[in-house]
């Protein structure tokens, strides 16, 4: 939860970095690296597992927090903009 935190804090501040996270909507987010079971999946986006979230071998904590960051505050934009 801590870094889920501070990637809010991040994103929030930096308008251009925001927007950049944005356009990856209705993705999922992955970090590959292959030498990164925890932060990564463990392998690399050239290798065919990678395509697969079933043959990953790592828990793409980077991803995940990245992603669940980017819904979080694109719901955040929607409510101000429903409010105004």
């Amino acid at each position: 939860m801590r870094y889920y935190h501070c990637y809010l804090l991040q994103y929030r501040q930096n308008a251009a970095l925001r927007r950049e996270l944005f356009a990856t909507a209705n993705t999922v987010l992955v970090e590959a690296s292959k030498d990164d079971l925890h932060w990564g999946i463990g392998s690399t986006k050239d290798d065919p597992q990678s395509w697969r979230r079933q043959t990953w071998q790592g828990y793409n904590w980077l991803g995940n927090i990245l992603t669940e960051t980017r819904d979080f505050l694109m719901e955040e934009e929607v409510y101000e903009v429903l409010l105004c």
